[in-house]
């Protein structure tokens, strides 16, 4: 839980960062495309621990409508936290971006 904890502010002051460039009039530049990937992927681990946290009730995919709310809520967040990775450019484009742009690695 502190390394998610660490990973999220450090997700937050990136995103803080871009934002104040915007603030200034800047375009977003290729680190928009760091905080794609790195959110995504981070709000996956997020939903991995909590599923793992809740035990067996937290895997169940039966008879959800039966289940405590927050266990259907929890459960649902953890199957649409798989679609993040393509949803605004998926994380191999994202890290095509990073790599050519931010890193200017040749392109293959």
């Amino acid at each position: 839980m502190a390394a998610l904890e660490v990973d999220c502010n450090a997700l937050l002051y990136t995103f803080l960062r871009i934002l104040s460039q915007l603030s200034v009039g800047s375009a977003p530049g290729p680190e928009a495309s760091f905080l794609k990937v790195y959110g995504s992927e981070l709000y996956q681990r997020v939903m991995d621990l909590n599923i793992e946290a809740m035990g067996p009730c937290g895997q169940s995919w039966y008879n959800l409508e039966a289940l405590d709310n927050s266990v259907h809520q929890a459960t649902m967040g953890w199957v649409n936290s798989r679609s993040l990775t393509i949803w605004g450019g998926s994380s191999e484009i994202q890290r095509t971006i990073i790599a050519t742009q931010v890193l200017k690695l040749p392109r293959k």
